[in-house]
């Protein structure tokens, strides 16, 4: 179980920080699995695979509630195929070595 706080601290100025920030910006503050109110910035494509590009764009990743967060970590939930293969698209205009898009 995740045991640190996930949401961006408003008195950061960090890549992290900021990166949430943009992500709420872009797609609202509702979970996007429909559920209440989001509380994280849950990264679309493993943010493992991105390296230090994990933060760069708020296209890749989307808000989710803290349940949700943690079910999609997991793996017990997880993000559509055209979310997928969106995000992942976007990622790959900031990779040198290009990701893998999914198909299934």
């Amino acid at each position: 179980m995740i045991t640190r706080p996930l949401i961006s601290n408003k008195k950061r100025n960090g890549e992290a920080s900021s990166f949430h920030k943009k992500v709420f910006a872009r797609w609202g503050s509702r979970c996007w699995f429909g559920h209440k109110h989001a509380d994280d910035a849950a990264h679309v494509v493993d943010k493992n695979q991105l390296g230090n590009k994990r933060y760069c764009d708020p296209e890749i990743a989307r808000p989710l509630c803290r349940p949700c967060h943690i079910q999609q970590t997991d793996g017990m939930i997880s993000f559509s195929l055209a979310d997928r293969r969106a995000a992942t698209l976007v990622a790959n205009k900031y990779m040198k070595q290009k990701l893998v898009v999914p198909t299934r």
